[in-house]
């Protein structure tokens, strides 16, 4: 369907009224009601200008489109609409709310006879052939497509990320030789990417607003601003900066594939009310972001926003952002594209040729984007019953998106979320990739919410929980007629499900007993051979020993705290039991391993963590060694002697300063006032030293063995690794060369 403008043919593109309900998104949330994405308009690019396709509809009245904006100006109009629709919105129970609409599943999606030819996704061509790789990596759920984690090794350096600092350690065969600490910024580390010889660090950072105001005239309030963050660094040893990225919103979530393209996904909102400003000011509701610190913000006609005003409702200044690097340019914090939609988005799954995002709780609106060689396009749109659990709740698989929801049937009520309802319905759709319904299965695991997903070609495997975990297979390999094979039943339920081999279904997450109360963490394998037949071959539990212990694992909610390898036959994840709530206060943590064979389990070491309330929360294999991580220390063994001791630890107290003191024994005592006034003078220069005592023995006691000391020296230094270089100063090193002769030196370094 093409009009034909002035010499050129532009896009008609029609959409189905897609109707949309207020999701409360969160409690800590101002009541906040997204756009969402339940709408798609077709784009194309001209070098790197988003060049919009205009749209024009026959009737406004009854179809809703996005378009791109002309100017700033219709953005501002867009938001001030917007508000004025945000009265309509009727409290509905505790953090509930509601409008009446038309009910639209699954359909939106670009009319047949206006999709344009695509051209050849570069993406799919030339996939670059992994060497192999004798580490470990975060497990991806798609071929191609690398996840991001705050651990990453290149097989001779790690990097683990821990607030707002990254530990490196150089290894060689289980001994960490050369450490470092930097990144050192105000902003939380959220996710990492170690690229050929990039290590790409994604972080979170503040910003405090004195100049909006809302609630009563004249009432000033600020409002915190949430960036997040791409500092560029080489990799090494030593890695160095190489440039920054910032793009205004709130972290999401992050892909890259593995020929080296980088999609950063934030959601913004910047603001309350349009009264506080002109649409002249566009810095105060346009998305923006810097390159190196440069100050840019996202132009009119890469942001997307709804073309009619219908009966629906829109969050104020309420922007997904999607951005797009080259990770093989010479400058890959450049981005090569930047697309902001109105509304929010919630999880995101990526394929190697699609970028999806979800947002919703009783409805789930879907957005396929193509993503082809840095470019962000967006092809369709979609709306299914629901809330997806994670990202392994959606699948894409030979032209096909299947996605499993579970639905709260109460509806408008946050009850369900915090497991006061029972009322609960599950679904599995498989959509088509115009997002349309092609087929769906329902009623499955009633009263229970689904926990986990695991798709493995024409299969699905779904873990549902009340009581006990059913685990089911569907059969998908008619998409329009989606079969359940089996139902298999156990207690418990695993959180996150991966393939172990072809006949194997590793399960992991928490134990419970008969009557569906959680009792600790578990480990079960599936046979999966016969997805008509489904059954355990064996389960390990790590449960409480008593009533006021709690036994949990960060793996639960955090799958990449496990480390899973088929290959090597070793699976471990971390393990905590705490018992704050009786008088043994005990609090104990450690990484413990399995190895699997001849269907069982078996048990081969548990490595402690020795730092009081810290844990290890990730390890990963280099060679035949295991490395094990935490906040304050490394840990290391080797994979052959694993059951038996530990290889090497290192310890790095993060945030702690740290502190040596030294007792000096001079051979020369005339000596001792001209070496006090050397120290002292090492204490105002060095710039490690954050303080520093000096004192000298006043004791009229008798020494306890040949020496007793003349010279005292307490210094602070603000970490570890400070503390460390102090040795290699060239004050430290001018008192070695210029300073008097010793009889002895002792010294102490401590936790202060």
């Amino acid at each position: 369907m093409l009009d034909k403008f002035s010499g050129e043919r532009k896009n008609k593109i029609n959409f189905k009224r897609t109707a949309m309900r207020v999701i409360p998104i969160a409690a800590a949330f101002a009541v906040t009601v997204s756009a969402a994405f339940g709408y798609m308009l077709k784009y194309n690019h001209d070098g790197d200008k988003c060049l919009v396709s205009e749209s024009s509809l026959n009737d406004a009245d009854s179809v809703d489109s996005m378009k791109y904006a002309a100017d700033y100006s219709e953005v501002y109009n867009y938001f001030k609409l917007a508000e004025k629709k945000a009265s309509r919105i009727k409290s509905n129970g505790y953090y509930g709310y509601d409008i009446v609409e038309d009910e639209v599943m699954a359909d939106g999606a670009i009319a047949e006879d206006s999709v344009q030819e695509e051209e050849v996704n570069q993406n799919s061509v030339n996939v670059s052939s992994q060497q192999k790789k004798d580490y470990s990596d975060t497990y991806n759920q798609e071929t191609g497509v690398l996840e991001a984690d705050i651990v990453k090794t290149d097989g001779n350096n790690i990097y683990y990320a821990c607030g707002n600092v990254i530990n490196a350690a150089n290894v060689k065969d289980g001994k960490f030789l050369n450490t470092i600490q930097f990144h050192k910024d105000e902003e939380a580390i959220n996710d990492m990417y170690l690229y050929n010889n990039i290590l790409i660090v994604i972080s979170s950072a503040n910003n405090f607003s004195e100049d909006v105001n809302y609630g009563e005239e004249n009432d000033c309030c600020g409002l915190i601003y949430n960036d997040t963050c791409i500092s560029f660094y080489t990799s090494g040893e030593y890695p160095q900066l190489i440039g920054t990225y910032m793009q205004e919103g709130s972290y999401n979530d992050v892909r890259l594939t593995d020929n080296g393209y980088l999609y950063l996904v934030s959601n913004t909102e910047k603001y309350y009310s349009s009264k506080d400003f002109t649409s002249e000011e566009f810095e105060k509701y346009i998305p923006r972001y810097s390159v190196n610190q440069e100050v840019k913000y996202v132009e009119p006609d890469c942001i997307m926003i709804p073309e009619y005003y219908p009966d629906v409702l829109y969050s104020s200044s309420a922007f997904a952002n999607i951005s797009a690097f080259n990770l093989n340019a010479e400058t890959p914090y450049e981005p090569t594209d930047i697309q902001s939609v109105a509304g929010f988005s919630g999880t995101v799954y990526c394929s190697y040729e699609n970028l999806y995002l979800t947002f919703g709780y009783e409805d789930t609106e879907i957005t396929r984007f193509s993503i082809n060689s840095g470019k962000i396009t967006p092809q369709a749109s979609g709306k299914v019953k629901g809330y997806v659990n994670d990202q392994f709740s959606m699948s894409e698989y030979n032209g096909y998106l299947r996605i499993a929801t579970t639905v709260n049937m109460r509806n408008n009520s946050w009850n369900g979320v915090f497991g006061d309802s029972q009322d609960y319905n599950n679904y599995l759709y498989v959509l088509d990739m115009e997002l349309r319904e092609a087929g769906k299965i329902k009623d499955f695991g009633l009263d229970e919410t689904i926990k986990s997903v695991n798709f493995q070609g024409d299969t699905a495997y779904i873990v549902t929980f009340r009581q006990t975990d059913p685990l089911y297979a569907i059969d998908l390999r008619d998409p329009h007629n989606p079969v359940i094979m089996d139902e298999f039943k156990i207690n418990g339920y695993s959180s996150y499900m991966q393939k172990w081999s072809d006949n194997l279904l590793l399960g992991f997450g928490q134990s419970a007993d008969n009557d569906g109360t959680l009792t600790g963490v578990k480990l079960t394998m599936f046979d999966n051979t016969d997805p008509e037949n489904l059954s355990a071959l064996d389960t390990v539990e790590i449960n409480a020993d008593y009533e006021h212990e709690y036994v949990s694992s960060e793996a639960v909610w955090e799958r990449k705290a496990m480390l899973i390898d088929p290959e090597k036959n070793i699976i471990g994840f971390p393990v905590t039991e705490d018992s704050y709530y009786s008088s043994e206060n005990k609090n104990e943590s450690y990484y413990i391993f399995y190895s699997y064979k001849d269907g069982h389990f078996n048990y081969l070491n548990k490595i402690q963590n020795d730092m009081e309330y810290d844990a290890f929360n990730r390890a990963i294999i280099i060679g035949d060694y295991v490395y094990m991580l935490s906040g304050l220390q490394f840990k290391s063994a080797d994979m052959a002697t694993l059951s038996n001791n530990l290889l090497d630890v290192f310890y790095m107290f993060i945030g702690l300063c740290m502190a040596i003191t030294m007792v000096f024994t001079l051979k020369d005592k005339n000596e001792i006032k001209h070496f006090v006034e050397m120290l002292e003078e090492v204490g105002k220069k060095c710039p490690l030293i954050i303080k520093s005592e000096v004192g000298v023995n006043m004791s009229e006691q008798q020494s306890v063995g040949p020496h007793f000391g003349d010279v005292i020296q307490i210094v602070e230094f603000s970490n570890r690794i400070d503390l460390q270089k102090y040795p290699q100063s060239k004050e430290h090193q001018k008192l070695l060369t210029d300073g008097p002769e010793m009889e002895t030196v002792s010294a102490i370094d401590y936790i202060i």
